[in-house]
């Protein structure tokens, strides 16, 4: 009972990824540019983050503004009025830094977009739609005994792995693996997955343990 439960919850994991491919596959265009400009953004927010740090640090201010003090030395006839400019535009400075993040920074020229909800809206029907069409896509390979055949044999080839175990995990495959894929077909055809993964809305959807009866009816038989 054990080992089919722990087979049926491997699926619904493995489900959540394959709908993320499926609706990556509906348009790659849209996947490639949006991870580049991700990459941007992310890019501009670290190095951003990390000038804004250094201005941010008292000795590093205390050295710009000897910096720009040596520079006014260097300009005799205006030293008085560079120094005083220098003084009092790099506090204004020092304190816009104090207050600024790198994300406003990066917004401004255009390197980060803004999420708006419609988009987040798009995105959610988007899996919503894969993860359904997985699900049924799944269904119907498990009504085909050739499919059955393979995953059965699939399963005995990974029981090689285990050494020691692989006379057992022959055995558990063979008395549970027919089963288990009965259950996983009845289970995906009378639950709506997709809303206990949450990739679709559902109001029947909730956090927690979901009772599946044709696994506990066939435990009882088995018994």
């Amino acid at each position: 009972m054990g080992g089919r439960s722990g087979v049926i919850v491997l699926f619904l994991l493995g489900l959540t990824w394959s709908s993320s491919c499926v609706a990556a596959t509906r348009n790659p265009i849209l996947l490639l540019e949006s991870a580049h400009d991700n990459q941007v953004c992310q890019l501009c927010d670290k190095y951003v983050s990390l000038a804004i740090d250094y201005l941010q640090d008292h000795d590093n201010q205390d050295a710009l503004v000897q910096a720009l003090h040596i520079s006014c030395s260097q300009i005799p006839p205006l030293q008085k009025q560079c120094l005083s400019m220098v003084d009092h535009y790099t506090q204004l400075f020092f304190t816009q830094v104090s207050v600024i993040k790198s994300g406003q920074i990066c917004k401004k020229l255009n390197l980060c977009q803004i999420v708006t909800a419609d988009f987040v809206s798009q995105v959610h029907q988007e899996n919503c739609d894969a993860c359904r069409q997985t699900v049924s896509e799944v269904v119907a390979k498990l009504k085909d005994p050739e499919t059955k055949l393979k995953i059965i044999r699939l399963l005995l080839k990974e029981c090689k792995s285990l050494n020691n175990y692989q006379d057992k995990c022959k055995k558990m495959v063979f008395e549970y693996g027919p089963l288990m894929l009965v259950d996983l077909e009845k289970f995906l055809e009378n639950k709506d997955v997709c809303s206990i993964l949450r990739v679709c809305p559902s109001q029947w959807a909730t956090q927690g343990v979901y009772y599946i009866p044709a696994m506990e009816s066939e435990a009882l038989a088995d018994s």
